[in-house]
């Protein structure tokens, strides 16, 4: 689990959040991500996807999966077991 807004950001969306319906909205070219917190389904672009883990509120900050969220945004997400790093490359 990693902090949604620092990593959609850095690919290059725009993250915005709703406090009222405790969801979050990011937008990058073409593809809007919509997730809500403690719901296992985000949607892509107005599909339905299920997350392994949902979306959690930790002292103010959304935190979701590294890999959904990445990779629906259309970066690619390698693991490199020998130096416990994880490489994201984007578009």
């Amino acid at each position: 689990m990693v902090p949604l807004r620092g990593v959609f950001e850095s690919l290059g969306a725009e993250v915005s959040w709703n406090g009222e319906t405790r969801s979050v909205i990011a937008v990058k070219n073409n593809t809007v991500v919509e997730l809500q917190i403690g719901n296992p389904t985000a949607t892509v672009n107005g599909d339905p996807v299920t997350i392994d883990v949902p979306p959690e509120l930790r002292e103010g900050r959304t935190f979701v999966p590294l890999r959904f969220i990445s990779e629906s945004l259309g970066a690619v997400v390698d693991w490199e077991p020998e130096t416990y790093t994880v490489i994201i490359s984007g578009q």
